[in-house]
This record gives C-alpha cells, sequence and structure tokens, in this order.
C-alpha cells in the first residue's frame, strides 16, 4: 500500500451529520471524493456501481472508507474492486447493534478494518477475526443557538414512533408521574420534522436535564430472544453534552466506556429509576452544572471531529499492516448473510418495478440485467430450497410494496 491517501467515501445520504462525518474523515488525503449511495432511488443500483467503479479507476483510489448503514452496495462488486485494484476496505458501523447480523457480519468479511460506534459489537467481531474497533462518532462544539424563548426544566428531542424502542411509554409514564418534560419536536407523528439544529443546541443547553433513551430503534424482525432488551449508543448525548448540557440517559454499555456514572452524565436503570433520577436532580441545579461541565470537558477533549480524526488516521495507519487478511491472517473471503440477502434482494426488486410502472424503461431493463447478474452472485453458497424461498419471499414483499405504492 503507498503511502498516499486516495479515498473514496461512501456515505448513505447528505445531511449536517454526514457533512461532520466526511470532514473528520476524509482528512490526510491527497485525493477524496464522495459517492451518497442513496442516489440509487433515483438513477438504479447498477448506475451506482458503475460510478463507483468510474471513480476508482479514473482516480486511482486504494482506500474506500464505507458506511455501511444499508445493505445497498453490493458486497460481491466491493469485493472484486478490493482485489483488482489493491482496495483498503475501511467499514464504519452506525447502529451495528441492531444491524449486526443483518448487514455488519457481513461487510465485515472483507474489511481491512471495521470502525464500530459500538462497544459490544466490536468484541463480537475481533472474536471472529475482524480487525475492528471502538470509536464513537465525531461531533462539533457548537457556535450557533437559536433562543425558543421558553424555561424548560425537563426536554427530549427525537422522534416517538412505534419502532423507537418503549419511548411512548416512558412518556406516558412521566406524564402520568407529572414529570413537567417538553417533548420536541412538538410535531411528532406522521408528520415528523427534525428540528434545525441550531434550536436543539439550544434546548440542549437551556434545559436542566436532557433526557436520552437508549433502546434500539429498528423495523427489521429478529429471532435473538434478548433482541428487545438491546440497549445502544446514541450520538445524542455527545450533542447535549457538547453544547454544556446535563444528560440523563438510560444505560448503554457503550456509552459508559466514555462517560463516567454521576461526574460526566447520569445513567438510569428503569423508570422507576428515572423518575427517583429526576426528582433528586431538579432539585440540584449546583450538582447538574459540574457534571454537565465536566461531560463538556471529556467531549471536548477526545470526541470532537479533531480528536475522532487523530484516532481515525492512527487506526488506518496501522491497518495497512494486514491489508487482505484477518486477525488470524486468514484471506478475505466473502460471506453474505441470508437475512443481508432477503434485504439487498428486496431492494433490487422494488428499485426494478418502481422505474417500470414510472415508465423509464431505461433504467428498468438495466435494473432487470443487474438483477439477474445479482442473483447469480447471491446464489453461488447456497443450497437450492433456500435460492427458491428465498427469491419467492422477496417477490412476495417486492409484490406487497409496490402493491401500497399503488394505491
Amino acid at each position: 500500500m503507498t503511502s498516499e491517501h486516495r479515498k473514496l467515501l461512501l456515505m448513505q445520504s447528505q445531511d449536517e451529520l454526514s457533512d461532520v462525518w466526511i470532514k473528520t474523515y476524509r482528512e490526510d488525503s491527497s485525493y477524496s471524493s464522495v459517492i451518497y449511495y442513496d442516489i440509487y432511488k433515483t438513477k438504479g443500483i447498477n448506475y451506482l456501481h458503475n460510478l463507483i467503479l468510474k471513480e476508482v479507476e479514473e482516480n486511482k483510489i486504494n482506500t474506500i472508507i464505507f458506511d455501511v448503514s444499508q445493505p445497498v452496495v453490493n458486497p460481491f462488486e466491493l469485493k472484486k474492486l478490493q482485489d483488482v485494484n489493491s482496495i483498503y476496505l475501511v467499514c464504519l458501523g452506525i447502529d451495528d447493534e441492531y444491524k449486526f447480523d443483518w448487514i455488519t457480519s457481513t461487510y465485515a468479511t472483507i474489511a481491512d478494518l471495521y470502525i464500530s460506534s459500538d462497544y459490544v459489537s466490536v468484541e463480537r467481531l475481533i472474536q471472529a477475526g475482524v480487525n475492528a474497533h471502538f470509536l464513537p462518532l465525531p461531533v462539533t462544539i457548537p457556535s450557533e443557538y437559536k433562543s425558543l424563548q421558553e424555561e424548560i426544566q425537563v426536554s427530549f428531542v427525537g422522534q416517538i414512533a412505534s419502532y423507537k424502542g418503549t419511548r411512548q411509554n416512558s412518556k406516558d409514564f412521566l406524564t402520568q408521574k407529572s414529570v413537567p418534560v417538553h417533548w420536541y419536536p412538538k410535531q411528532n407523528g406522521d408528520d415528523f420534522r427534525f428540528m434545525p439544529r441550531e434550536e436543539m443546541n439550544w434546548i440542549f443547553k437551556n434545559s436542566k436535564i436532557k433526557l436520552n433513551f437508549s433502546e434500539i430503534s429498528s423495523v427489521q424482525k429478529n429471532e435473538n430472544p434478548l433482541f428487545d432488551r438491546i440497549r445502544s449508543m446514541k450520538l445524542r448525548p455527545f450533542e447535549i453534552l457538547s453544547c454544556g448540557g446535563f444528560c440523563l440517559s438510560e444505560f448503554s454499555s457503550s456509552l459508559s466506556k466514555c462517560f463516567e456514572d454521576g461526574k460526566e452524565i447520569v445513567f438510569y436503570r428503569g423508570q422507576e429509576d428515572l423518575f427517583k433520577k429526576l426528582t433528586y436532580y431538579l432539585e440540584r441545579p449546583e450538582v447538574t452544572r459540574k457534571i454537565a461541565e465536566k461531560g463538556f470537558d471529556k467531549v471536548k477533549d477526545n470526541f470532537t471531529d479533531y480528536q475522532i480524526r487523530k484516532k481515525f488516521k492512527s487506526l488506518i495507519d496501522q491497518g495497512y499492516s494486514i491489508i487482505g487478511k484477518n486477525l488470524y491472517n486468514e484471506s478475505h473471503e466473502l460471506v453474505v448473510s441470508k437475512s443481508f440477502y432477503r434485504s439487498y434482494l428486496d431492494m433490487l426488486l422494488v428499485t426494478t418495478f418502481t422505474n417500470f410502472f414510472k415508465l423509464d424503461f431505461t433504467i428498468f431493463f438495466s435494473e432487470l440485467r443487474y438483477t439477474l447478474k445479482t442473483l447469480t452472485q447471491l446464489n453461488r453458497n447456497l443450497p437450492l430450497f433456500d435460492k427458491i424461498s428465498l427469491l419467492l419471499g422477496s417477490l412476495y414483499r417486492s409484490a406487497k410494496t409496490m402493491i401500497r405504492k399503488i394505491i
């Protein structure tokens, strides 16, 4: 591997958070570019992969930094890029707590370096020989605040929805206990819209107590009976503390690796403990102020984009020594999980037939050819019965999705 970093960042979509991540991870490059892979929604999957291939070949990319949030990029095409162009593949795992069996485990089989914001997933990956490291997502220290001109005792900023763990239950519990919580945004149903960042910053800075719920948010079914008990690593506590706010968070093992309970953050376990600590800290503003100050210092010294950038660069440099191999000195071998297969095939079929009904036949035929090609790749190591059942299942689910869109 050359010492010259020529990076391609594959990110799910463009927003203010991904802008911070891109700024952090593209540093120390002689060349870097970004492809947002949600472009497939308008241009098609085949277009996306041709775009990636063109960028790699024309600009002599040697490092791909890949946000593995969704099963959109074909892992077989990715492996081929690695082999033909000597690509160093760095995977960024976000929400690995609930995507581990679904997405993480597939892309991790070919990752030269896997960066995860979930401490537990890192240990599982290392156990399987993956060069994995725990590194929280970067945040910036805000400079812009927009006052809502409200006096706020307790606040929560985020979506309340059926797939968002038990947030609604917690809201109902606190309402029953007459806790003065401001729930933002105030439009929080089917018409949910994210708040402007400067308004969120003001809430985080000026509320006496900011809540964080750690239960996983997922619409994906999982057979693991312990799945619903998992508590995840949210970015929200980092954002709260970066504004100098006091954060009362549901316990998370990953979050506990970053902040000390009672000194930089306060954890609660269960609804009764939440109510007890809300009551305690609302009566002790001087205590919450000191904890908030220490939490701010912890973020400033360890988790800003500048600090994460230094740690990220160090991990990348270390990973060059085992490029193409896992921790057991074995060459990478791509293995695709059944849940990944289902999701990827569902997405391909929906994309293909969406363009058919839009009468965009150029994209339709391009996607149809690509789907048939991908079927041969995905079916390579599957028994015949599994091939048939997975294909029929995807056809059924895709048909239901298309019918809902038409109706």
